[in-house]
């Protein structure tokens, strides 16, 4: 199972901007004695709000993966 933890804008060279979103996956850690479940954050995914993937250079500048274009935490 995956969450949205983060919605955020990114801007382009030529100054266009993009909403972003981060991702977390939620790892089931259930066990049989457990009552309710129970999850632990599992991996972060950064994608633009129209579903293509996005790469974290470092906190502030992405990279769409199919692109190579750098954008920026704006």
């Amino acid at each position: 199972m995956q969450k949205i933890t983060e919605k955020f804008r990114l801007r382009a060279a030529n100054r266009s901007t993009h909403e972003a979103v981060m991702l977390q996956k939620q790892i089931d850690t259930t066990t049989p004695e457990d009552e309710g479940r129970q999850y632990v954050d599992g991996a972060k995914e950064y994608r633009l709000a129209d579903g293509r993937h996005l790469n974290c250079i470092d906190e502030y500048t992405f990279e769409i993966a199919t692109t190579g274009e750098r954008l920026t935490r704006s």
